[in-house]
């Protein structure tokens, strides 16, 4: 029996390279995905160089 492990939005995100990735950087509607992707998840995006990472609420209310 295999085991697979699933990748959930929240852990794809900030994954160089993924699907999700790709729409919320390097798309031309990267704006609204990532304002709709907040609505769904939480948290905040931010800055990092050229490309935007997020940061989930969990971490946001820590201030880490």
């Amino acid at each position: 029996m295999e085991i697979h492990n699933i990748r959930v939005d929240t852990d794809e995100v900030n994954r160089k390279g993924s699907r999700l990735w790709l729409k919320m950087n390097d798309d031309s509607k990267a704006t609204f995905m990532r304002q709709q992707f907040v609505n769904a998840h939480g948290g905040s995006f931010y800055r990092e160089g050229r490309n935007w990472k997020w940061r989930s609420p969990a971490t946001e209310k820590n201030g880490y």
